[in-house]
C-alpha cells in the first residue's frame, strides 16, 4: 500500500493495548491513526475528525459497539466501519451488517487482513 492512499482511521476498543498495536501497525503504512476507548469517545472524535475508516469493537464500557455503529452512521453514513470481535457470534455479525457495517473481523485481528480490508473499498 502507497502513501498515496493514506487514511484517517479511528480505532475503538477498550483495550488500550490493541489500539496501540493497531496504532502502530496501520501508522507504519502511512495512516493517520487515532483511538478511543470507550463508545462516547469514538463518537466524539467521528464528529471532530471525520475518519474514513473506524475499527470499532462490538463489546465496549457503557455503550455497545452496535449502538455505536448507528450514531456513526448517523453522522456520516459514508465513514467505512469495520467491526471487531472477540467472539464468533453470526446474530451480531448478522445485526452489524444490517446497521451499516462495512465489515467484520475476530481478534485475535489479522494484521495483513486489515490492509486487505482497506484497499478493497467497495467490498463488506
Amino acid at each position: 500500500m502507497d502513501k498515496g492512499e493514506s487514511k484517517k482511521i479511528l480505532v475503538v476498543d477498550d483495550e488500550k493495548a490493541i489500539c496501540e498495536i493497531l496504532e502502530e501497525f496501520l501508522s507504519l503504512f502511512g495512516h493517520s491513526v487515532t483511538s478511543a476507548n470507550s463508545g462516547a469517545d469514538a463518537i466524539e472524535v467521528v464528529r471532530r475528525a471525520s475518519p474514513d475508516v473506524v475499527f470499532l469493537d462490538i463489546r465496549l464500557p457503557g455503550m455497545s459497539g452496535l449502538d455505536v455503529l448507528k450514531e456513526i452512521k448517523a453522522l456520516d453514513s459514508s465513514v467505512r466501519v469495520i467491526m471487531i470481535s472477540a467472539f464468533g457470534d453470526e446474530e451480531t455479525e448478522s445485526m452489524a451488517r444490517e446497521l451499516g457495517a462495512d465489515g467484520y473481523i475476530q481478534k485475535p485481528v489479522d494484521l495483513p487482513g486489515l490492509l486487505v480490508l482497506l484497499k478493497d473499498e467497495g467490498q463488506p
